[in-house]
């Protein structure tokens, strides 16, 4: 009879793996799971893994008046 895998074995398996063949597993296990099966945390957590998080640039402006010119256009 063949043991079954556990989770810690897992683990101690993928402690072992290169950063990049790490990188790989990801990848893998990021494609191979349909979004439909994830429950919300899990999709927000996936969806938080991918945000870039940058700060505006000193030069920036969000106000239309600086956008665009005096007349609205």
């Amino acid at each position: 009879m063949i043991k079954p895998v556990t989770y810690e074995d897992v683990v101690k398996l993928v402690d072992r793996l290169t950063v990049a063949d790490r990188h790989k597993l990801l990848a893998h296990l990021s494609q191979s799971t349909p979004p439909e099966a994830l429950s919300t945390d899990e999709w927000m957590a996936k969806f938080a893994a991918v945000r870039v998080r940058v700060a505006p640039g000193p030069l920036f402006s969000d106000r239309r008046e600086d956008w665009y010119d005096d007349d609205g256009r």
